[in-house]
Protein backbone atom coordinates (compact mmCIF):
# COMPACT_ATOMS: atom_id res chain seq x y z
CA UNK A 1 0.00 0.00 0.00
CA UNK A 2 1.02 3.41 1.33
CA UNK A 3 4.57 2.75 1.91
CA UNK A 4 4.97 1.35 -2.08
CA UNK A 5 4.21 5.44 -2.91
CA UNK A 6 6.96 6.43 -0.56
CA UNK A 7 9.82 4.19 -2.69
CA UNK A 8 7.97 5.32 -6.52
CA UNK A 9 8.79 9.06 -5.00
CA UNK A 10 12.08 8.29 -3.28
CA UNK A 11 12.94 6.59 -6.81
CA UNK A 12 11.53 9.47 -8.84
CA UNK A 13 9.35 6.36 -11.28
CA UNK A 14 6.43 8.29 -12.74
CA UNK A 15 3.24 6.64 -13.34
CA UNK A 16 2.21 4.17 -15.12
CA UNK A 17 5.31 2.61 -14.89
CA UNK A 18 5.53 -0.21 -12.61
CA UNK A 19 9.09 -0.88 -12.11
CA UNK A 20 12.71 0.54 -13.07
CA UNK A 21 14.21 -1.26 -16.21
CA UNK A 22 17.16 -2.33 -15.58
CA UNK A 23 18.39 0.60 -18.22
CA UNK A 24 17.18 3.02 -15.68
CA UNK A 25 18.66 1.98 -12.88
CA UNK A 26 21.89 1.25 -14.77
CA UNK A 27 21.33 4.91 -16.14
CA UNK A 28 20.80 6.31 -12.43
CA UNK A 29 22.40 9.66 -11.69
CA UNK A 30 23.72 8.72 -8.69
CA UNK A 31 24.53 5.61 -6.47
CA UNK A 32 21.98 6.84 -4.06
CA UNK A 33 18.90 6.88 -6.91
CA UNK A 34 20.11 3.89 -8.18
CA UNK A 35 19.95 2.26 -4.61
CA UNK A 36 16.14 3.76 -5.05
CA UNK A 37 14.95 2.02 -7.90
CA UNK A 38 15.99 -1.34 -6.62
CA UNK A 39 14.21 -0.68 -3.46
CA UNK A 40 11.56 0.38 -5.55
CA UNK A 41 11.19 -2.58 -7.36
CA UNK A 42 11.64 -4.48 -4.41
CA UNK A 43 9.20 -3.24 -2.73
CA UNK A 44 6.54 -3.81 -6.19
CA UNK A 45 7.71 -7.05 -6.20
CA UNK A 46 6.55 -7.61 -2.71
CA UNK A 47 3.41 -5.91 -3.15
CA UNK A 48 2.67 -7.69 -6.34
CA UNK A 49 3.07 -11.00 -4.47
CA UNK A 50 0.60 -10.38 -1.83
CA UNK A 51 -1.80 -9.07 -3.77
CA UNK A 52 -1.81 -12.24 -5.92
CA UNK A 53 -1.40 -14.33 -2.80
CA UNK A 54 -4.39 -12.77 -1.19
CA UNK A 55 -7.86 -14.06 -2.38
CA UNK A 56 -6.57 -17.68 -2.37
CA UNK A 57 -5.52 -17.05 1.69
CA UNK A 58 -8.69 -14.98 2.33
CA UNK A 59 -10.92 -17.78 0.32
CA UNK A 60 -8.78 -20.68 2.67
CA UNK A 61 -9.59 -18.96 5.74
CA UNK A 62 -13.59 -18.10 5.02
CA UNK A 63 -13.96 -22.02 3.98
CA UNK A 64 -12.20 -23.66 7.03
CA UNK A 65 -13.39 -20.49 9.50
CA UNK A 66 -16.50 -21.96 10.13
CA UNK A 67 -15.09 -25.43 11.04
CA UNK A 68 -12.23 -24.31 12.58
CA UNK A 69 -12.28 -20.41 13.54
CA UNK A 70 -9.67 -20.62 16.08
CA UNK A 71 -7.39 -22.61 13.70
CA UNK A 72 -8.07 -19.99 10.53
CA UNK A 73 -7.11 -16.96 12.89
CA UNK A 74 -4.63 -18.50 14.07
CA UNK A 75 -3.09 -19.54 10.31
CA UNK A 76 -4.16 -15.68 9.40
CA UNK A 77 -2.20 -13.98 11.79
CA UNK A 78 0.74 -16.19 10.61
CA UNK A 79 0.15 -15.60 7.24
CA UNK A 80 -0.32 -11.44 8.15
CA UNK A 81 3.30 -11.91 9.99
CA UNK A 82 4.91 -13.55 7.61
CA UNK A 83 3.83 -11.48 4.64
CA UNK A 84 5.39 -8.24 6.94
CA UNK A 85 8.29 -10.37 7.32
CA UNK A 86 8.30 -11.50 3.28
CA UNK A 87 8.47 -7.50 2.62
CA UNK A 88 10.46 -5.82 5.23
CA UNK A 89 13.08 -8.39 3.68
CA UNK A 90 12.53 -8.02 0.06
CA UNK A 91 12.71 -4.24 0.64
Amino acid sequence: GAHIYAFRTAARIPHPNVFATPETIANAVSAEHARALYLFNGAHRAHHNFVENYAVVLSAMLVSGPAYPRLAAAAGAAWVFGRVLYSLGYT
